[in-house]
């Protein structure tokens, strides 16, 4: 198993030439590199994102009642939360040396307070995006924006995140740490 290299900062945009969610990210070490991510991975991975989210909605004092109801307003809160905590941070310019590669294969790495993103290269090295709830949210409204832009089906993304923003609120490529 090959060492987790962890990502620090993350701008998300989408290529319109590549068809693709384009991730220019750093490291601890001021490294840069250029992460490709396809819709048909992105499909595959999102569903577990979501049910994570899910499972770790905020408390909610004397809260009972688990309707689909009461869980659906408990989503568009946190979401609503996330994106109004949403600041911009320095953007991530790529390096010249800086490597660019399509990601074939992503993990997921749940933990209790949030989720490790891991990007797999061609040579099996790893690199991991840690985001607590929070962070995820924003992040799945920025790609969400993106993905809203390339023009690509809208059926996976949960109605929650779908109605928390209006067209062109979220600035492109907006850094999430």
């Amino acid at each position: 198993m090959s060492k987790l290299t962890l990502i620090e900062r993350v701008n998300t945009d989408y290529d319109p030439f590549e068809d693709r969610i384009k991730l220019v990210v750093s490291t601890k070490d001021d490294d840069t590199y250029t992460i490709w991510l396809t819709q048909k991975l992105l499909r595959r991975v999102f569903g577990h994102l979501f049910e994570w989210l899910a499972k770790h909605l905020p408390e909610t004092p004397g809260r009972t009642n688990n309707s689909d109801q009461m869980t659906s307003e408990l989503q568009n809160f946190a979401q609503q939360s996330a994106i109004a905590n949403l600041q911009p941070g320095k953007p991530v310019n790529p390096k010249e040396s800086s490597r660019s590669w399509l990601v074939k294969e992503m993990d997921i790495r749940k933990l209790e307070q949030g989720v490790v993103l891991v990007f797999k290269d061609e040579d099996s090295s790893e690199f991991g995006l840690p985001l607590n709830s929070q962070q995820l949210r924003q992040w799945l409204v920025v790609v969400h924006h993106h993905w809203v832009k390339a023009e690509w089906p809208v059926d996976l993304w949960p109605q929650w995140i779908r109605k928390s923003v209006e067209p062109g609120a979220i600035a492109s490529s907006r850094p999430v740490h």
